[in-house]
């Protein structure tokens, strides 16, 4: 397959605003246009014949800056299994070196994609921000919402 990596541009950004990103949740376009404002450097798309069929989204922590976070990664279900969603997730981590980062993570409540991220070295770790069991958002995050923190030093 013919595919082409980009960074984030204003070709694929209409593109994904209007694309079926099922399983994701449906988003407003204001999300996307932050990352396209916001988070270039660290956005790719993969396209094919001038189409995006896959694409990362993610940022340098605004807060530590050492550390990135991977929002979306997703591939069109039609082209999974062919390596496009790997390549992207390893063009998320080289610019986040880039940018002098060496941890990457990421939420995830979804046990087939834990699988997934721990092919590529990621690992579930709660304890990233040093929240305890007692933080609010702690409990809203791995309680209520049962969603894991997966990690990766780069």
């Amino acid at each position: 397959m013919d595919v082409k990596y980009s960074k984030l541009n204003d070709h694929s950004i209409i593109q994904i605003m209007h694309m079926d990103c099922s399983p994701l949740p449906n988003e407003r376009d204001s999300i996307y246009l932050s990352f396209y404002r916001f988070f270039r450097n660290t956005c790719w798309v993969a396209e094919k014949n001038n189409e995006v069929i896959g694409f990362a989204l993610g940022f340098v922590d605004q807060s530590k800056e050492a550390h990135g976070y991977l929002n979306y990664l997703f591939v069109k279900s039609e082209c999974r299994g062919l390596g496009i969603g790997a390549h992207l997730l390893a063009l998320f981590e080289e610019g986040l070196r880039n940018a002098g980062c060496n941890l990457a993570s990421l939420l995830t409540g979804k046990q087939e994609n834990i699988r997934y991220y721990g092919r590529h070295g990621n690992i579930v770790n709660h304890d990233i921000d040093g929240w305890t069991e007692k933080d609010k958002v702690y409990d809203y995050y791995y309680n209520a919402k049962k969603v894991s923190l997966l990690v990766k030093e780069l």
